[in-house]
C-alpha cells in the first residue's frame, strides 16, 4: 500500500493511503495532551479534496473537544472514501495504515461505521477503541439532550424541538426529547426512517423544510456546515444545539449568530459524550456510571460558556475555543 505524508500547516501529521479502490486519510491535529483519538468516517466523498477538507476540520474539532472535556487526549480523525469495496478488505487495509501510525492515533466509530466494523478492524490493529464500552452514540445523545434542556427557556414539556438527521445519535435525541414531553419535528434523507418516526407520533417534514420550522431549539445531527447564510435567512429557531460536527459554515457565521442575539451551543462541547465514553475504556476498566458522571458535567460547561459569552460580549464559539486553548497551552 502506498502511504504518503501530506504537508498541512498546523497539523502534526496528515497521511494518505491508497491501494486499488482503497483510499483513506488520517489527520492528527494534536497530541499535546495525549494520543489523538477520533472516529473513522466511511463516506462517499465527491473527490479527495472533499475527503481531506473533512478530515482536517474534524480532527481539529476533536482536539478542542477533548481539551474542553478535560480529557488527556489529543485530536485526530480518519476518513475512508466509500467505493463499494468488501468491508473486510477495507478494514484489513485500514489496519495496515493504523499500524503504520504506531499508536499516535486511536480509532473509534463515526458516521458510516459500526461496532462490527471496529471489531473487524481490531483483528488487524490494536489501536482501536469502543471494544469494551460499545457504541458511544448513547452517551453522545445523553450529553446533547442535557445541553438542549439547558438552552430551553420553557419547560421541556412545552417545548418544540426540530431534529435534523436521524442517524444513531439523532434518533436517540429525538426519542429522549419526546420522553421529556417535547413536541419533536424530525427530518432525514432515509424514507424508511421517516416512516418509522411518523408511525411513532413524530412530526415529519422534508429535509428542505426542517430549518424553517418554528421551534425552541434547532438540533442539527447530520453532516457539518449546515449553519450558513441560508440558514440565517430561513431558520425558525433562535437556539442551535445538536450533535453534528462543524455545524458552523465559518467562524463569521458564528459571529453573526451572536450579533442577532441567537444562542449557539458549540458542537465540540455539546457532542463530547462519545469521546468521554471511549476515554473511560482506554486506561481503566470500563465503568458506565463513571462515564455518565463525566458526561453529566457537559451541561455545566455549556452554562459557563454562555455566562462568559454574555458577560464579555463574545460569541459562544469563541469563548469555548479560548477555554480549550487555555488548557492546551496551560
Amino acid at each position: 500500500m502506498d502511504i504518503k505524508d501530506i504537508d498541512c500547516p498546523g497539523y502534526e501529521r496528515v497521511v494518505c493511503a491508497k491501494e486499488d479502490d482503497f483510499e483513506a486519510y488520517v489527520a492528527i491535529h494534536s497530541t499535546k495532551l495525549g494520543p489523538a483519538l477520533g472516529g473513522i468516517r466511511y463516506w462517499s466523498y465527491w473527490d479527495d479534496k472533499a475527503a481531506i477538507s473533512d478530515v482536517l476540520r474534524l480532527s481539529k474539532g476533536m482536539t478542542y473537544k477533548a481539551a474542553l472535556a478535560g480529557l488527556p487526549l489529543g485530536g485526530g480523525k480518519s476518513v475512508i472514501i466509500n467505493r463499494g469495496m468488501d468491508r473486510k478488505d477495507v478494514w484489513e487495509k485500514f489496519g495496515e495504515l493504523m499500524n503504520h501510525l504506531d499508536g499516535s492515533y486511536i480509532a473509534a466509530e463515526d458516521v458510516g461505521t459500526t461496532l462490527d466494523d471496529v471489531m473487524e478492524l481490531s483483528s488487524h490493529t490494536p489501536h482501536v477503541a469502543s471494544l469494551r464500552s460499545g457504541d458511544p452514540s448513547e452517551m453522545t445523545a445523553i450529553g446533547v439532550v442535557s445541553c438542549i434542556l439547558t438552552c430551553l427557556s420553557v419547560p421541556a414539556s412545552e417545548a418544540t424541538i426540530s431534529v435534523q438527521g436521524l442517524g444513531k445519535v439523532g434518533s436517540m435525541v429525538a426519542e429522549m426529547m419526546a420522553n421529556h414531553g417535547s413536541t419533536v419535528i424530525v427530518s432525514d434523507i432515509n424514507e424508511d426512517t421517516m416512516n418509522r418516526f411518523a408511525n411513532n407520533g413524530f412530526i415529519t417534514v422534508g429535509t428542505d423544510e426542517i430549518i424553517a420550522m418554528k421551534s425552541d431549539v434547532f438540533v442539527p445531527c447530520a453532516m457539518g456546515g449546515i449553519v450558513d447564510v441560508r440558514f440565517l435567512d430561513t431558520t425558525g429557531s433562535n437556539v442551535i444545539c445538536g450533535s453534528a460536527n462543524n455545524q458552523l459554515f465559518s467562524d463569521e457565521i458564528g459571529d453573526e449568530l451572536f450579533r442577532r442575539g441567537m444562542i449557539y451551543a458549540p458542537d465540540f462541547l455539546v457532542n463530547a459524550g462519545g469521546i468521554i465514553n471511549v476515554y473511560h475504556e482506554l486506561n481503566q476498566d470500563y465503568d458506565k456510571n463513571s462515564a455518565l458522571s463525566m458526561v453529566s458535567s457537559i451541561s455545566q460547561t455549556l452554562i459557563n460558556v454562555m455566562q462568559k459569552s454574555k458577560m464579555n460580549m463574545i460569541p459562544t464559539h469563541v469563548v469555548a475555543m479560548e477555554m480549550a486553548e487555555e488548557r492546551l497551552n496551560g
